[in-house]
């Protein structure tokens, strides 16, 4: 997905450049362009992080519950016997 953004992004920079040549907000646009592929870079980034997160919570989580499950169940016998 990276390589994707940063293409599109080059293309539309490397095209723009030729077209807004003689254009008084040329400066502006690629400005505005770095701006807008920066936060989208930023968002493709945490979206992979949340993920990477959230798999690794799960895979704890999943642990934990089954040590909680083996310990309640020492708990239990504990008080019953």
């Amino acid at each position: 997905m990276s390589i994707l953004i940063t293409t599109v992004g080059i293309m539309v920079l490397i095209y723009s450049d030729n077209y807004m040549s003689h254009d008084q907000g040329y400066l502006r646009f690629f400005a505005y362009m770095s701006f807008f592929n920066a936060s989208i870079w930023n968002v493709l980034i945490f979206i992979n992080r949340f993920l990477v997160h959230t798999a690794y919570c799960g895979k704890c989580l999943s642990k934990s519950v089954v040590t909680n499950r083996v310990g309640d169940f020492g708990l239990l016998l504990g008080i019953l016997a």
